[in-house]
């Protein structure tokens, strides 16, 4: 599950409606977070990190899957090894938050890190 973004609009899913409410966590009187399920497609997943001076990109690719409806921005998606995305997403080095583009861009990203000095790129995907 992707969930909890700052996703337009636009990235609503076509069968969604738009609805203003309630934070999920943080109790307050006041209405302001925009609850919907994203569209569907093919999606990449990517987090930059840095711990001590070495920096890395962590990127992989996956698709949305049906899913129970839930608050926010959200979609559901499938990865080819779950626990291997947990491992390093979860555990470290990286912290679980993470930036989705709609697309398969893992292979640009990947080539971008060889023209930046000091970034290593790490595959979520084990292939």
């Amino acid at each position: 599950m992707l969930w909890h973004g700052a996703a337009p609009p636009t990235m609503c899913h076509p069968e969604s409606s738009i609805r203003i409410g309630h934070h999920w966590i943080l109790p307050s009187p006041v209405s302001g977070m925009v609850h919907f399920k994203l569209k569907d497609g093919p999606i990449t997943v990517a987090r930059f990190d840095g711990d001590g001076g070495d920096y890395q990109l962590a990127v992989g690719e996956g698709k949305t899957i049906p899913g129970p409806d839930t608050l926010n921005n959200y979609l559901w998606m499938e990865v080819d090894d779950w626990p291997r995305w947990e491992r390093i997403l979860i555990e470290g080095p990286f912290i679980h938050h993470v930036g989705m583009a709609y697309g398969h861009y893992s292979e640009a990203l990947v080539e971008a890190c060889k023209y930046i000095p000091g970034l290593r790129p790490i595959r979520l995907n084990k292939s």
